[in-house]
């Protein structure tokens, strides 16, 4: 598609201001690259699976069909006529079947004029600029961002503009031209009497800076593309002085473009000014609101502090998309169990970081997800208490979380002797059933939404076999660690004889030692 968005730019300018010039080493090189990959497009259309439609009554909508036989009735029925009509080089072959021909005959100059025609059947190739509609609905899908697509609608107008203004530029000049692709299709006075009348490339002018006369039609290609170009953009805004129309077929085609250009250029104006709005439309919103209910906190005499945290809960939800989220109406009008579905698939890839979860059955991998709980917590709210019952395993969804105590276990558990901020915390309750005590006091270093797995609810979700495998796991880490922690015990004694060695043996006794860490 980037490749046909290019020919959508470079065949223009080819048929029209390098009409007159015999192909260079560029138009060569272009014309074949791009038919050898439109050519092997065409091929890959056969083997690319399709996806189904309403009228496929044997597939359900949506799903891909990998049959080649039906594909290549798909194909064949649809886009095929449009990509080999576009990907033959017709020209290339019509001249091949005009070289034989003796140069004076009238078949050899009718047929001339064919070729020079057939050259405007390459324009096809813009027609598979109607996939870009399908293509685009993909990529918006997949950014994730609604800032960047509302930054690519502001450059796609932009785009439309340019593109306007190129296409314009081209057929602006084609038109001033005396001999041009259309003329050499009249008969020889026709065309003598339209090359001898006067045309806007052939008039002679004058500037301040040159003293000698000169003519457009004389001036460098770059020069002649960047004026047209220019005046294209001037008349969808107002009529330019230094060019105007000099001739019946000229007046026409300025004439029409004209009407074209008054709708085309409002339309370009209101699509790039709400595209500009729309970027900074939902916090400009924000702003507003959060300004007036600061206004309303300070007239009623709130405690400063508790505005800070109001103002920061108020950015926390915006910034979760929680209000002002245009997305929050339409998710709400959806049936309930096509919601418990859609919240069932945000939720998983947070809950398959424990990685027991791994271990569940599907029924009850969803009925935990089911049981979750979403918490809110500012900044400085302890999300559990070192040594006190772990009654319950937290996921870190957004924000931060950091460590401010923590117990001294004679085990050698990384989170025990390494200060990290944890994005699970109390994972280990969830491993037997028998009580266990947290290990470390987490707090919300920010605003953070955290997901709860309640201790209770999560074995009784899950199978009565998967709880016994977890009981006898449970037991198993229990006694390996008790062993650790004597031979840790040993280590110590042995290596310095003045230190008492802890007579700690499980963590109900170690949870009465807290230091901060």
């Amino acid at each position: 598609m980037f490749l046909v968005l290019m020919d959508a730019t470079v065949l223009p300018f080819q048929l029209t201001f390098k009409s007159n010039f015999d192909p260079d080493d560029f138009d060569a090189a272009w014309l074949w690259i791009t038919t050898l990959i439109f050519g092997i497009d065409v091929v890959i259309s056969f083997n690319t699976a399709v996806e189904s439609t309403d009228k496929d009554v044997s597939v359900a909508p949506g799903t891909l069909i990998t049959d080649r036989r039906t594909i290549a009735r798909k194909y064949l029925r649809g886009w095929f006529a449009i990509d080999f009509g576009s990907t033959v080089p017709w020209s290339q072959i019509a001249e091949l079947l005009t070289s034989g021909e003796d140069s004076g005959s009238t078949q050899l100059t009718r047929l001339t004029k064919v070729v020079k025609f057939v050259r405007l059947l390459r324009l096809m190739r813009m027609l598979r600029l109607a996939k870009l509609g399908a293509i685009w609905e993909r990529i918006e899908a997949r950014i994730g961002s609604i800032f960047f697509v509302q930054c690519v609608a502001l450059v796609r107008v932009l785009f439309i503009v340019i593109g306007i203004c190129h296409w314009n530029a081209c057929i602006f000049w084609l038109v001033g031209l005396p001999s041009n692709l259309f003329s050499e299709l009249m008969d020889e006075e026709s065309q003598s009497q339209y090359f001898n009348s006067p045309h806007w490339t052939t008039i002679l002018r004058a500037t301040d800076s040159e003293k000698e006369l000169w003519r457009w039609l004389d001036r460098p290609l770059p020069e002649a593309y960047v004026f047209c170009f220019y005046w294209t953009l001037g008349v969808m805004r107002t009529m330019p002085a230094e060019v105007t129309p000099v001739n019946l077929p000229e007046r026409l085609f300025v004439l029409i473009f004209m009407f074209f250009a008054l709708s085309a250029f409002a339309i370009c104006v209101s699509l790039i000014t709400q595209a500009f709005f729309k970027i900074s439309d939902r916090r400009r919103a924000f702003q507003e609101e959060l300004a007036a209910v600061r206004m309303h906190l300070q007239k009623t005499d709130v405690e400063e502090t508790i505005q800070l945290k109001v103002k920061a809960y108020l950015r926390y939800i915006f910034d979760r998309r929680r209000i002002q989220a245009k997305e929050a109406n339409l998710l709400q009008i959806l049936p309930e169990q096509l919601k418990v579905q859609v919240r069932r698939s945000q939720m998983r890839r947070y809950l398959e970081k424990i990685p027991m979860m791994s271990e569940l059955e599907r029924d009850s991998f969803e009925k935990v997800v089911d049981s979750l709980e979403t918490f809110d917590l500012m900044q400085g709210d302890e999300v559990n208490t070192a040594g006190t019952p772990a009654l319950a395993a937290w996921i870190l969804v957004w924000g931060r979380l950091r460590i401010t105590k923590r117990i001294v276990m004679p085990t050698f558990d990384d989170l025990d002797n390494v200060d990290v901020a944890p994005v699970i915390v109390d994972e280990h309750c969830l491993d037997q059933e028998d009580m266990v005590v947290s290990k470390y006091t987490a707090v919300a270093a920010e605003s953070s939404e955290l997901l709860r797995v309640d201790k209770e609810k999560f074995f009784k979700c899950i199978t009565e076999t998967r709880r016994m495998s977890i009981g006898v796991r449970g037991t198993a880490m229990y006694h390996v660690k008790k062993t650790t922690s004597q031979t840790s015990d040993e280590r110590i004694a042995s290596t310095d004889r003045r230190r008492s060695v802890s007579g700690v043996t499980n963590a109900v006794q170690a949870a009465a030692v807290i230091s901060s860490s």
